[in-house]
């Protein structure tokens, strides 16, 4: 049942910050840690995306992750700029955390 609680913990990801204290909380021995990692870079990034969504034929940008420098990059479509607040902000930042990485965010040029 590992794949259901990495499933499980991604969502919860999704939709929250914490992990502790939630009644799934004695499942999550059931992943290794990289799999607990992962979870959650998932669930982050899943709840950053649904913030910055525009519609369904149109992506707000992309996500360039380079591991080897630990560096995360945004670069926002145009349109999607006024979607990019503070809580957007802050969402790509514990992105950010989670992969232990330096965030940068730019603008395409259209």
């Amino acid at each position: 049942h590992g794949q259901r609680v990495f499933l499980g913990l991604s969502l919860l990801h999704r939709y929250t910050n914490k992990r502790s204290g939630t009644r799934y909380e004695e499942l999550f021995p059931l992943l290794d840690e990289k799999r607990v990692a992962d979870a959650e870079v998932l669930g982050r990034a899943m709840r950053l995306g649904a913030m910055l969504w525009l519609g369904a034929e149109e992506r707000p940008g992309t996500l360039k992750w380079k591991p080897k420098k630990r560096m995360l990059e945004l670069v926002l479509n145009q349109r999607a700029i006024p979607l990019f607040g503070e809580v957007a902000e802050a969402r790509l930042n514990s992105l950010g955390n989670a992969l232990d990485a330096e965030v940068k965010v730019s603008v395409a040029r259209d």
